[in-house]
């Protein structure tokens, strides 16, 4: 990545909290003598830290497999650390524009097909209409009237 593609990626971590980690070695050694070696492999972790990161050169690839590893003296269960805030209607309205209507099944396997689709643009909907912020104390949720 150029330092142009990191910066986004920095200010998006440095404003929800997150932490980077990273291998300390390339994880793609190219073939070519006119290309440089670069880090593909990047984790973004809410609350988590300590993460050892390691590359492993087992295959005959040129993309070197990397393993993030969590230490078990990491007890912060995720659920006390990080909430999700979803904007209902921008889910509703991105879902809305991103699933057919009524599409034509003649098939049990177009079935499966549709309903991994859905799944797909359910989850990709979440995704994109959600926040997710790092909360240091308990959250109490007051109900409206």
């Amino acid at each position: 990545m150029t330092p142009k593609e990191i910066r986004p990626i920095n200010k998006f971590i440095r404003d929800c909290g997150f932490l980077l980690s990273f291998p300390s070695e390339p994880t793609i050694i190219p073939y070519r003598a006119n290309q440089r070696p670069s880090t593909l492999d990047i984790e973004i972790s809410c609350v988590l830290d300590n993460i050892l990161v390691q590359t492993h050169v087992e295959l005959n690839s040129d993309h070197n497999p990397v393993q993030f590893v969590v230490p078990e003296s990491n007890n912060m269960p995720y659920s006390q650390n990080c909430t999700t805030f979803t904007n209902w209607m921008l889910f509703q309205e991105l879902l809305t524009s991103s699933v057919p209507e009524n599409p034509k099944i003649n098939s049990t396997s177009e079935i499966d097909n549709r309903i991994e689709q859905l799944t797909n643009n359910i989850q990709c909907a979440i995704n994109q209409s959600s926040k997710f912020k790092v909360i240091k104390h308990n959250i109490i949720f007051i109900p409206r009237p």
